[in-house]
């Protein structure tokens, strides 16, 4: 890093070379394309500049406005007699003053816009200059004598905050100061260079390193979220929608029959089993979450969350209003979301919400607990989480399971390590193993999902959802016929994102055979934004456009595998600037690939959906 108040001897040689020139009277938009500048980590063609009668600032995201999220430079006026600004980038010169002011970095080919402030008699009172050199980016300052202040502050401003506030004495400026404005970003905030920082705010201890990249170490637990000030509280959601579960770590696991299976269950919260119920609906080869029970061991209760915002306790249907009704110590209400059971024990509160389709359980606490069931324990194979209690289970002799399977294929196609059918139809029932019991299921599913995520200053939702028409006016629902190799359209969505500040980019989107996102077999759809360009069904549409995205492809099955197939897609929040966020891709299949714009990243989100055939 620079130290600071350093002497710019020979300020006036930054001119030496011509460039771009562009002034004003009070305030304007100038653009310094022609030499960018990088302030705390990203970088910015546009400067926004103005002036009072006591203040002077330099903005990135757009004109100065108290109390507005903005990256700034705010400096004092210095008089009350403005003429007017420019704006003039040039092109430093080998052997300018500042390469013999600070000989260990190189100047030649560099570049800097330089901002004289003039009086109404045209009389220089200020310089202000903006440059990079390598990973740093400098401010340097001078004065001239109609510069009346005593002193000049510099107070460096990212979204809004103050990162730093820098005061010079005149006797200082008059001959020229150079400080450092290089810097990190992280989940919002701005760090210095070379710098290690034990953040409370975000309870990480975050390293900014010289070239301005930041990397973070949480203090929280996976099931865990700041409270902003260092400490750590447990602020887990897990959703259950179809039959897809994303539990409390964002780990997807697919349901892969009508059974019961456990959701949560917890050592810190003794008493309650949380479950969820599995069936069909009208088909025999899908499989959607039918109901959410909660068992009260210590009450000797079981309150069951069902269809059609009924609730039922023990074998009694009890009626619910938004009211809150206590019942075996659990607050019950309904509401347009569905219904809401919500209890709270030993430090914990436990909120389970149904609407029919889509179960949301929360759990908050003091701190992380252990958590056992689909919700919870990532390490368990889904079928360990499975409740005889729950299960259809039809016996013949005490020894062996019925079931019943149908299959039938026609033309089949290979396509690399996946295959593409013409037909296939399949049926499959519920089944719970027994010792020395040989199983076997062949089933095909499809699930919406949603994501909530939570980091930072963004709080929005995700989800995924297939369609099997290009307009996407209906999900697939249980009466849909879906062949292999039938054309599918997904589409990548959010909420509560403001559309004109950030857009939503696929980075890439993967199959595999097995539920983890980085096991078995994996076949690419989407790369770096664009479309696998040895997959020719593969289309992407707006992606970086929006708050949302679309892509395309024939189904399809991996050859000589299970069945199983787990889509995987990455998605990443850009700050819009322009047309910053839009990807671009060769259209031909031999010559596509990403032209992949420069723009900063937050907060990479994931998310998946599975297929089962």
């Amino acid at each position: 890093m620079l130290c600071f108040k350093l002497c710019l001897i020979g300020f006036s040689m930054l001119t030496a070379a011509a460039g771009s020139h562009q002034a004003f009277t009070s305030s304007a938009e100038m653009n310094i394309s022609s030499c960018p500048i990088t302030y705390y980590g990203q970088k910015y063609e546009k400067v926004y500049v103005g002036f009072e009668a006591d203040r002077f600032a330099v903005c990135f995201k757009g004109l100065y406005q108290p109390g507005i999220q903005n990256d700034c430079i705010l400096m004092s006026g210095g008089t009350a007699d403005r003429g007017g600004l420019s704006v003039l980038s040039r092109e430093i010169p080998t052997g300018s003053g500042v390469h013999k002011l600070l000989p260990n970095l190189k100047y030649a080919g560099k570049c800097v816009n330089v901002i004289p402030l003039t009086d109404s008699q045209q009389s220089q009172v200020e310089q202000v200059e903006l440059g990079n050199f390598g990973a740093q980016s400098i401010l340097a300052i001078k004065t001239y004598s109609g510069y009346t202040d005593v002193n000049v502050v510099a107070d460096a401003q990212v979204n809004g905050l103050t990162v730093s506030k820098q005061t010079f004495q005149t006797s200082e400026t008059n001959s020229g100061v150079i400080t450092d404005v290089s810097g990190c970003r992280f989940s919002g905030l701005a760090y210095e260079t070379n710098t290690t920082v034990n953040d409370p705010r975000i309870c990480c201890t975050v390293t900014c390193d010289v070239s301005g990249a930041a990397t973070a170490v949480s203090h929280c637990g996976p099931m865990e979220h700041c409270q902003g000030d260092g400490s750590c509280a447990m602020n887990a959601v897990c959703s259950v929608t179809g039959s897809t579960v994303i539990g409390f770590t964002s780990r997807p696991q697919s349901v892969p029959d009508r059974c019961g299976y456990s959701l949560l269950r917890s050592s810190s919260l003794p008493g309650l089993h949380v479950l969820g119920i599995f069936k069909e609906r009208r088909r025999k080869d899908l499989s959607f979450l039918d109901r959410v029970v909660l068992q009260l061991d210590r009450e000797g209760a079981q309150i069951s969350l069902e269809q059609g915002s009924k609730v039922k306790v023990n074998d009694d249907f009890l009626t619910v209003h938004a009211t809150p009704q206590m019942v075996h110590s659990v607050a019950l209400t309904k509401s347009h979301a569905g219904v809401t059971a919500k209890l709270e024990a030993s430090n914990y509160t436990v909120s389970v919400v149904f609407d029919g389709q889509t179960a949301i359980i929360h759990l908050t606490g003091s701190s992380e607990a252990p958590v056992q069931g689909l919700c919870g324990d990532s390490s368990s194979a889904v079928n360990e989480q499975k409740s005889s209690e729950y299960s259809d289970t039809e016996s013949a002799n005490n020894s062996q399971i019925i079931y019943k399977n149908a299959i039938m294929t026609q033309n089949i196609s290979m396509f690399g390590l996946i295959t593409r059918h013409d037909k296939v139809h399949m049926d499959f029932s519920c089944y719970y193993s027994q010792p020395d019991v040989k199983t076997l299921s062949i089933r095909f599913r499809q699930s919406s999902v949603i994501q909530h995520i939570s980091s930072g200053e963004w709080k929005y939702n995700l989800t995924m959802e297939a369609y099997t028409s290009r307009d996407r006016t209906k999900p697939i629902d249980s009466d849909a016929d879906i062949d292999l190799n039938q054309r599918l359209w997904v589409e990548l969505k959010t909420y509560g994102l403001e559309e004109d500040r950030v857009a939503v980019v696929t980075d890439s989107c993967w199959a595999t055979d097995r539920p983890s996102p980085a096991g078995g077999l994996r076949y690419n759809l989407i790369i770096n934004g664009c479309p696998n360009p040895k997959d020719p069904t593969v289309a992407v549409e707006g992606n970086g456009l929006g708050t949302s995205t679309v892509f395309s492809f024939n189904t399809f099955q991996f050859t000589g595998s299970s069945g199983n197939v787990f889509l995987h897609c990455k998605v990443e929040l850009c700050v819009r600037q322009g047309d910053n966020c839009i990807q671009r891709c060769a259209q031909t299949a031999r010559g596509r690939r990403s032209a992949r714009p420069e723009y900063e990243t937050v907060n990479l989100a994931f998310i998946s959906v599975a297929w089962t055939y």
